[in-house]
């Protein structure tokens, strides 16, 4: 898979919870469909039900990752 084909996907669902009215998914997806997918299916793992999205935009291309370099597994996170 080559990095240009992910883009970063921000989605808004609504439906039933207990707490929130609505909120806000931000996923790594090819297309926009398994970017709803994924987002349906999460939101509904934190405990809503009947779910819609409400809102739906995507934020852009993934310019890199840091899998896609070997260079990178060498440099660990300093914090």
């Amino acid at each position: 898979m080559d990095n240009c084909d992910l883009k970063v996907y921000a989605l808004w669902v609504k439906g039933l919870h207990k707490e929130k009215i609505n909120q806000r998914f931000v996923c790594v997806a090819m297309c926009a469909e398994q970017a709803v997918k994924m987002a349906e299916s999460i939101a509904i793992e934190h405990g809503w039900s009947n779910v819609e999205i409400d809102q739906f935009n995507c934020l852009g291309d993934i310019d890199m990752f840091p899998w896609s370099n070997e260079e990178s597994e060498d440099k660990k996170c300093q914090s």
